[in-house]
């Protein structure tokens, strides 16, 4: 099959991604969530996160265009509901919001003894990898599904992995640098990137669903 996605669509999708994932807004609760723990545990930790976050994203990639097959999803229906839950994943960190202290408590507290258990819960899931990203990864794939393209976002995955992977190995000093005002600065530009994001896909989800208002 033929490649049908252009370098700009990786790269929009891996600006999505880099926004859903929201640096400025997840190393203060990273540094919260490993602060007992050494530094060089931290590290390790930072590291799995990448390789996991990678993992799980090339997954749903080539997963994805098997689960609109089986449950009957069209892509525009699937890129209009990506949309909206980019959106949604959006606006709480536009507006200077990010996942509730409570939620991370409770979710860290079966793993506070062990450190590995902290990786999938609640460091990938829910503080890294949401609905959101989900989304946008499955969506993506049903519109661009061939084998080479396929191979293309699998690259893009990888490639947010270990920048996700870098950022928190990094998270102590970069939260010292910028301090409190710039990762709030730059987490809402994030949410302001993310939401256009999010408006691209519900127009072009609308615009195949219904031609007529193209």
């Amino acid at each position: 099959m033929w490649i049908t996605i252009q370098i700009h669509d990786l790269v929009l999708l891996l600006t999505g991604l880099v926004s859903l994932f929201s640096p400025p807004a997840v190393i203060g609760p990273f540094a919260l969530l490993t602060y007992p723990f050494p530094a060089l545990i931290q590290k390790k930790i930072a590291v799995r996160m990448g390789i996991f976050i990678a993992a799980v994203l090339t997954v749903f990639a080539w997963a994805g265009q098997f689960l609109l097959v089986v449950l009957g999803i069209t892509v525009p229906a699937l890129t209009m509901a990506g949309g909206i839950a980019l959106l949604l994943s959006a606006l709480p960190i536009m507006l200077g919001q990010g996942i509730s202290p409570i939620e991370l408590d409770k979710a860290s507290k079966p793993g506070r003894d062990d450190w590995r258990a902290l990786v999938a819960v609640p460091i990938v899931f829910p503080l890294s990898v949401g609905a959101g990203m989900v989304s946008l990864i499955i969506a993506t794939a049903g519109r661009f599904n061939s084998i080479i393209d396929l191979v293309g976002i699998s690259c893009v995955c990888v490639i947010f992995g270990a920048l996700a992977g870098l950022t928190l190995y990094f998270a102590k000093p970069l939260g010292t640098l910028l301090g409190p005002g710039g990762l709030a600065i730059l987490s809402r530009i994030s949410g302001v990137t993310l939401t256009a994001i999010a408006v691209q896909l519900l127009a072009k989800g609308i615009k195949e669903l219904l031609p007529g208002l193209g």
